[in-house]
């Protein structure tokens, strides 16, 4: 424990009396001879306690009490205000100021070394509380850092599953959960959604002659020529080997298949190159829109892929649409007004 009090007294006589009854009692006492002096050391010890006098030149002892109270750098210090005066509007006075006790010239000795022993209790006390204090905030800011930590984690952990490794396209199970929720939001209405499914021609034949490495240098190229192909109102993912599906909400079949045949030709124009290696890439895709028949959205991934066989069959390199029947009409006044509601192609 921090045994240290400062005194300030102007009285000279007064301050070595003061320091001699405090040395004995054990304390190791610092002095001055006036509120400035007082404050600078203040600021260079930091003491616990302050016993001042009231009145002092240049800066009076509410005056210093008043500025240990106002500035953070002091810290807590327990004060005792010394006075000649007993007036009770100068206790409150002083105690107004910021002083801890306060006590009347000539001063007892066994009194102000209770009160001193009472003013520790308190310094203890506050020093418990500021501890105690500096530790929640630590442990806060160790627990916000933590649940930082935890959130990238989650957030990369999500990322990791929604996202395919080799090209950083958006995986099978973001694919699905993307169409799920859009054909969940249109399913009772009019609106258009379309599919494509693309799927790299002779793949297994790329991987057989040169390789599984040139192989997957072959479809993260693919992937970024996608990418870069893909409109804002569209998303494109990998479903698994060398097939991808590019998603088209709020579009038809035909809006589709001139986005089907935007990803061809780029595919197509691009040259792979790999040290000895150079290769022209086609795929071959299918396109398929939400029709009326269609119970779900495993029926519009059925007939974009029938859609695809069908570019298969016909050469490969080439764009199919599925069959597709009329959407449902928007209802009528008239329709409202039946039992059986909207009307369906």
């Amino acid at each position: 424990m921090n045994r240290t009090i400062l005194i300030a007294d102007d009285d000279p006589v007064a301050l070595r009396m003061l320091e001699h009854q405090l040395t004995e009692a054990g304390y190791d006492v610092l002095t001055a001879s006036d509120g400035r002096e007082a404050l600078q050391m203040m600021l260079r010890d930091n003491p616990p306690m302050l016993i001042t006098d009231w009145h002092m030149p240049e800066l009076s002892g509410l005056e210093l009490v008043g500025r240990c109270r106002s500035r953070e750098e002091f810290g807590w210090v327990y004060t005792i205000v010394l006075t000649s005066q007993s007036d009770d509007d100068l206790v409150v006075e002083a105690f107004e100021a910021g002083a801890d006790d306060y006590l009347c010239k000539p001063v007892n000795q066994r009194e102000l070394i209770a009160r001193i022993r009472a003013g520790e209790r308190i310094v203890d006390l506050e020093r418990d509380i500021a501890k105690k204090t500096r530790e929640i905030f630590r442990n806060n800011a160790e627990l916000e850092v933590a649940y930082r930590k935890l959130a990238m984690a989650n957030e990369k952990l999500q990322h990791m599953a929604r996202t395919d490794e080799l090209t950083d396209l958006g995986n099978r199970r973001a694919a699905l959960t993307a169409m799920e929720q859009k054909w969940d939001e249109i399913e009772d209405t009019w609106i258009p959604m379309a599919v494509v499914i693309l799927d790299l021609d002779h793949f297994k034949a790329i991987n057989d002659t040169y390789g599984h490495d040139i192989g997957d240098l072959v479809l993260s190229e693919t992937a970024a020529l996608l990418r870069a192909n893909t409109r804002s109102s569209e998303e494109v993912f990998r479903m698994g080997g060398e097939e991808f599906v590019l998603f088209c909400p709020q579009a038809n079949a035909s809006m589709a298949a001139v986005a089907a045949e935007r990803m061809r030709a780029a595919v197509m124009e691009n040259v792979f190159e790999r040290d000895d290696v150079t290769l022209r890439i086609t795929v071959s895709l299918g396109v398929a829109e939400r029709t009326p028949e269609m119970e779900c959205l495993d029926d519009l991934l059925k007939a974009a892929d029938d859609a695809l066989y069908a570019a298969k069959d016909a050469g490969r390199n080439c764009v199919r649409i599925a069959p597709t029947g009329p959407l449902p009409l928007p209802p009528t006044a008239e329709d409202e007004d039946t039992p059986e509601g909207r009307v369906s192609a």
